[in-house]
């Protein structure tokens, strides 16, 4: 089988739809199948049959190359597989107006929400995408705009993959789509096990704690660095990059927290999970997740987890906390409350851990695999 991938972000590029894309090309590929990506950055691999359109040009320009990339390397395709609704999605669903192929979406989040959630209207800004719908027509024109894009293409489309229930409710609920068409298959992720370190989830003097995302409004960086001011025996390293780098820069340096929160900034996979995984607790405040990577990674590494109740974050921590900790987005006294329990309360968080590490051991790469592939086939 011939498979396109069309994805927004591809290796080098962080991020759970880089990680995912990079993973499916290598497994499909040791499958038998022959498949192709088609990504934006400056990549350009023609022994593993990447293709990239560069994110130099302006918005409108990059969407015209994708699309004509489409049609020429989609007529020779027999599924053309898309990671997201909109920077890929809008203009490979435009050529397969003329290619007629079959068309599966994967959706892992809400553009429209993620951009409202930037609006400096503050009326219309939800915290989270429980509250983005009903779709509240005041928005600006630009969400508006995303908002039928993301649902056109998604209608489009003959079948829809999501990572968890969650965002399958959203998207029957908040985005008219057919129960019928939408199918969930859990994300899987590899770890080669010489990147954990051997020191993975011991503890150490100063308790260490590691979050990780794109820099931006909802992943709610901002509070965890209040809160950890108000903890003197504890560290914070944020690893990721994004828009609001600079305002959380300016932040650490105004409140003289330079010497106890680190911001890495981009680092390459293996340095993420080597860093997670020599931290004492792995925390995300995030107002949405489909189903995070990054969650499922310091699961494996052993790492106590502690997060928000948030999108599909849930299903990994179980609702009454079995296999890690749960706390109320950008409540700064529940996570303050949570951080001091976890360090006084060690072994228990060593216990919801090894919990964690069973439960993600159900994630693997070959059952994700296999039920991605028979979609693809079917």
């Amino acid at each position: 089988m011939k498979i396109l991938i069309c994805t927004g972000i591809y290796p080098p590029d962080i991020g759970g739809p880089a990680t995912y894309s990079n993973l499916i090309r290598e497994e499909l590929e040791r499958r038998g199948h022959e498949v192709s990506i088609l990504t934006y950055g400056e990549i350009a691999n023609n022994k593993l049959r990447i293709t990239s359109i560069s994110r130099k040009y302006p918005l409108i320009v990059r969407y015209f190359f994708y699309f004509w990339r489409v049609l020429k390397l989609g007529k020779t395709a027999d599924v053309i597989y898309v990671q997201d609704p909109v920077s890929a999605g809008l203009p490979t669903a435009l050529a397969n107006l003329f290619l007629r192929k079959k068309f599966i979406l994967k959706i892992v989040g809400d553009y429209a929400w993620e951009q409202a959630m930037q609006t400096q209207n503050a009326e219309l800004r939800v915290q989270n995408l429980d509250n983005f719908y009903p779709f509240n027509k005041e928005h600006s024109f630009k969400i508006k705009l995303l908002q039928k894009i993301q649902a056109w293409v998604a209608n489009g489309a003959g079948k829809i993959i999501t990572p968890s229930f969650y965002l399958k409710n959203i998207l029957t609920r908040g985005w008219g789509i057919s129960e019928d068409k939408i199918r969930v298959i859990y994300n899987a992720f590899s770890i080669s096990s010489s990147v954990i370190p051997a020191q993975a989830g011991i503890p150490r003097h100063q308790f260490k704690i590691s979050s990780v995302g794109r820099i931006v409004a909802w992943k709610g960086f901002d509070v965890l660095v209040d809160v950890v001011k108000e903890i003197e025996s504890v560290e914070l390293e944020i690893i990721g990059e994004g828009p609001e780098m600079n305002n959380l820069k300016n932040k650490v340096n105004s409140l003289k927290l330079e010497d106890r929160i680190k911001l890495s900034g981009r680092n390459n996979h293996d340095e993420v999970v080597q860093k997670m995984c020599s931290s004492d607790l792995f925390i995300l405040n995030s107002s949405y997740e489909g189903l995070s990577h990054v969650i499922l990674e310091a699961m494996v590494c052993g790492l106590p987890v502690a997060v928000s109740r948030a999108g599909g974050n849930m299903e990994l921590t179980g609702e009454n906390e079995d296999r890690g900790y749960l706390f109320e987005y950008n409540n700064k006294e529940q996570i303050k409350e949570k951080i001091n329990y976890i360090i006084s309360h060690h072994e228990e968080a060593r216990e919801k851990a090894k919990k964690a590490r069973d439960f993600v051991a159900g994630f693997s790469k070959d059952k994700m695999i296999e039920k991605l592939e028979a979609e693809l086939k079917g």
